[in-house]
């Protein structure tokens, strides 16, 4: 029987659970590949349900690809997990069968690495001005307007004698406007154009969508694929107000307290009623490493609170405990969150 005949007989939350577990096991069996009691443990999902083997099957096929120039071919010639699993018969699960896992947990994480970290480092290197992880920067423009730049963020800056122009690539930014009737001051991200003649703001480009936030002054926001100069009045925000733009181009406003405007400056991070996966996203931004997000459908909870920056991994064990998600920490560079 085929995976996609198999899956019809399950919805979506129930498949991503059993991926989610998957990923689980093969942490734990990384982490303690001759525990015996664990194996026992591991066997019984394994054979739970067909889904559950064809699903660890799938996974095995992906990374038997990316570690097949890799792992020595002898080691080929043990029965795995993957063959066993196909025939739904009870596994030999010999010891270098883990060492081949353990070799694929390794090849998956650097991939996962590549992925996250190579695109971003492309852009950083490319623009104007950058931060790294956790790293803070303000930058005074020769017109006299300031920026604070957040961590792990990056700007082009294009100024003329009729233009004030600022790319925000990625990250987060707080924005101080020198004054200049004649000259907009315009902040672009790839959902939104913010623009002031002069004022205090902050532009967040999250996970989805762009949020911008008011200290004083005017400012005018739109979805990029509107003109700037519309007026419509949901979209121009004063002292205190709060507007998010998602991909689509839907527009959410709101209030919130000035104080808590960019509060990242001061090493806080202010969180309210947004996604947990939206947080991990601003937390990663302050962890020198990766941070592999499998919580599946507790991603999508909103969450508020007040975090410290200086501590991410404190945070993220916090936001786990209060949904009753698990954590790990795998070397000094990797931190796991999962259902299981």
């Amino acid at each position: 029987m085929k995976l996609s005949e198999i899956t019809n007989n399950y919805s979506q939350e129930e498949i991503d659970k059993i991926e989610d577990e998957a990923l689980s096991w093969m942490i734990k069996l990384q982490e303690t590949p001759n525990d015996q009691s664990l194996l026992n443990e591991f066997k019984s999902w394994l054979y739970k349900s067909q889904l559950h083997a064809e699903l660890w099957a799938q996974f095995g096929q992906v990374t038997d690809l990316l570690q097949e120039q890799t792992i020595d071919k002898t080691k080929h010639n043990n029965i795995t997990l993957v063959q066993q699993s196909r025939k739904l018969k009870k596994p030999q699960l010999y010891h270098y069968g883990f060492q081949k896992y353990a070799a694929i947990f390794t090849i998956f994480i650097v991939s996962a690495l590549l992925i996250s970290y190579l695109p971003n480092a492309i852009m950083l290197a490319q623009a104007d001005y950058s931060t790294a992880t956790g790293e803070t920067k303000t930058i005074h423009l020769k017109d006299g307007s300031i920026i604070n730049l957040g961590a792990s963020s990056a700007i082009n800056v294009n100024y003329s004698d009729d233009l004030r122009e600022i790319d925000l690539l990625t990250g987060q930014a707080f924005f101080k406007v020198a004054k200049a009737a004649d000259r907009p001051f315009k902040v672009l991200t790839s959902n939104s154009v913010t623009m002031v003649t002069g004022t205090s703001f902050e532009v967040n480009k999250a996970l989805k969508s762009t949020i911008v936030s008011v200290v004083e002054g005017e400012v005018l926001v739109n979805p990029a694929a509107q003109k700037v100069a519309s007026n419509k009045r949901n979209n121009q925000l004063h002292k205190g107000e709060r507007i998010k733009i998602s991909n689509s181009g839907e527009a959410l406003n709101s209030q919130v307290k000035i104080q808590n405007i960019a509060a990242w400056r001061t090493g806080k991070l202010v969180v309210l009623d947004r996604s947990v996966k939206d947080v991990i996203h601003e937390l990663q931004r302050h962890y020198k490493g990766l941070i592999i997000n499998s919580l599946g459908s507790i991603g999508h909870k909103r969450i508020s609170g007040v975090y410290d920056l200086s501590n991410p991994e404190k945070v993220l064990k916090i936001i786990a405990a209060t949904h009753g998600a698990k954590t790990r920490q795998i070397s000094k560079w990797i931190f796991v969150l999962s259902k299981f």
